[in-house]
């Protein structure tokens, strides 16, 4: 053989590896976001959003946004291009969305005055998706700024990051999914819960959209809009003859287990997109809706109310404990007796006291069948038993409320807070981080008040906090912790460390969650496999 050809075996051979190995990777990209997907987990794309406040008469309101950060300067150029244009023509005066009848509402209203709100928003923006909202309100009122008459729009755009074109709406399943048959069983659902008479026009389960007659089908072309959790968005107006809904669009959410298995809201492109994609990931925030309610009156008239939510899909033996949790009065932060005995202090008075509970348990995530978290929260309420009378309608009152944040892993092992970290030795020292970081942006953005605190404040009431954390929760771009104290005495601590009470909720909101971006998603144990 001559050397000419076994050269040119050997290029034709590392072509045919480099194709191999470009597609296997390919495949494996897209094999990696699907099984994320099917985790709850998706990537939120690395781009910077800047929001852009328009020069609009008083009374009115303009604002849109521009992307930057992606790695292509002209799909970037693109969409921002596409997100102006959209601005710019609801700003012109003669924009009328094509609403049937809305020309005689306009000749009827049209000599008053005008007021309009206009905005255009980013929603769903992970996995190399953006999904845009362009909403316009606008009103005719009289000289007292009563309103006559009111019309509005939403124009939703849906944009493939790595090439920046739009998609329609069957570029969300794959190839040959028959998507419109599958979307409009599941919008029947929707409309027609309390049936359809064509006599009386009966309404479903969304009460304002009238039914001029029965729902046959969305088109190819129909507006849609992944929200922020993820879920399909229908909007319907005039492109709808069943629907009637007034001068105003109608969206309908859809989120089922059918259409969340043919759903592809991720697409793999074939090269990084953005500096830091990849390292702020999120759980789809999609629950699912069942309920376990349980109330119980006893003979010593303290009564207790549960409601355990979003427990669908979960393993008995989770499910057992999570209800455990939620219901049995041992499990109960604080016994009645110690909260009689903090009502007995408050209230400077030994006995004679009424109690109640009123407590909630919430899925935080429950999705990925790897991890189930949960939130409960407990309201203690107290009263005195003195009767009411004119001269005293509010007896004496005391309440307590606790929250208690918990995950399980699949065999139903409770995880303590530190396990859900990659390295848990480092677990105490990241919150830490994470916790100082906030409260020192919480304090610049209250700095105009005169109510801020300085480092060692902070730092001193992070280190006491961090003693009393007893819960961990997954949420669905948080890690939501809970504490061995009331919300009334981590009032109290706040007041003591940094000298405020006036914006407790607001420290408070900096003590209870943990974004993973502030963490840094590589740090926790279950992105593991996206930094792999």
């Amino acid at each position: 053989m001559s050397r000419t050809a076994c050269k040119f075996i050997s290029l034709l051979t590392a072509c045919a590896l480099l194709f191999m190995c470009a597609s296997g990777c390919g495949n494996d990209s897209g094999k990696k976001y699907r099984s994320l997907y099917e985790k709850g987990i998706v990537i939120v794309n690395g781009i910077q959003i800047r929001t852009i406040d328009m020069d609009v008469p008083g009374g009115c309101f303009a604002e849109y946004f521009e992307i930057d950060g992606l790695k292509n300067q002209t799909v970037e150029d693109q969409i921002n291009r596409r997100i102006k244009n959209t601005m710019d023509e609801m700003q012109k005066d003669e924009f009328t969305p094509p609403y049937r009848g809305i020309s005689l509402k306009l000749k009827q209203y049209g000599n008053l005055n005008r007021t309009y709100h206009m905005y255009i928003s980013p929603q769903f923006n992970c996995n190399n998706i953006l999904s845009v909202s362009a909403t316009y309100y606008m009103w005719f009122g009289d000289e007292n700024g009563s309103n006559e008459f009111s019309y509005s729009y939403v124009i939703p755009m849906n944009f493939d990051l790595s090439t920046g074109k739009e998609l329609a709406l069957g570029d969300l399943f794959p190839p040959g999914t028959d998507y419109i048959e599958m979307i409009n069983r599941d919008i029947d659902k929707c409309l027609m819960t309390a049936g359809f008479d064509g006599d009386n026009r009966e309404y479903g389960s969304y009460p304002d959209l009238a039914l001029v007659s029965p729902f046959k089908s969305i088109k190819p072309g129909q507006k849609f809009m992944l929200d922020r959790d993820g879920n399909i968005c229908l909007y319907f107006d005039y492109d709808t003859p069943e629907f009637f809904s007034g001068y105003h669009p109608y969206p309908i959410s859809l989120s089922s287990e059918e259409i969340d298995g043919a759903l592809l809201p991720f697409r793999a492109a074939g090269q990084q997109l953005c500096e830091d994609e990849g390292k702020l990931c999120r759980f789809m925030a999609r629950y699912d809706q069942d309920t376990i309610e349980r109330s119980d009156n006893t003979d010593t008239g303290r009564s207790f109310y549960g409601r355990c939510k979003n427990l669908k899909g979960t393993p008995d033996k989770i499910l057992r404990q999570a209800e455990a949790i939620t219901f049995d009065k041992e499990q109960f932060p604080v016994s009645d007796k110690v909260i009689k005995k903090k009502a007995a202090k408050k209230l400077g008075r030994k006995k004679g006291f009424n109690l109640s509970n009123d407590i909630n348990t919430n899925a935080c995530f429950n999705k990925s069948r790897e991890y189930y978290s949960y939130i409960r929260q407990i309201n203690y309420s107290v009263t005195t038993d003195d009767a009411w009378t004119p001269a005293n309608p509010y007896p004496d009152y005391f309440s307590a409320i606790y929250r208690t944040a918990y995950c399980f892993d699949a065999d139903g092992k409770r995880l303590e807070y530190r396990m859900l970290f990659r390295q848990s030795e480092s677990a105490d020292r990241q919150l830490k981080e994470v916790f100082t970081h906030n409260l020192g942006r919480t304090a610049k953005e209250i700095e105009s008040e005169e109510m801020g605190w300085t480092d060692d404040q902070a730092r001193q009431l992070v280190e006491k906090m961090l003693g009393h954390i007893n819960g961990a929760a997954l949420e669905a771009d948080s890690l939501s912790l809970s504490y061995d104290l009331s919300f009334e005495e981590t009032e109290d601590i706040i007041k003591e460390c940094l000298g405020v009470n006036e914006n407790a909720y607001s420290v408070m909101s900096c003590l209870f969650s943990a974004s993973y971006s502030d963490i840094g998603c590589e740090n926790l144990a279950f992105f593991k496999e996206v930094f792999e």
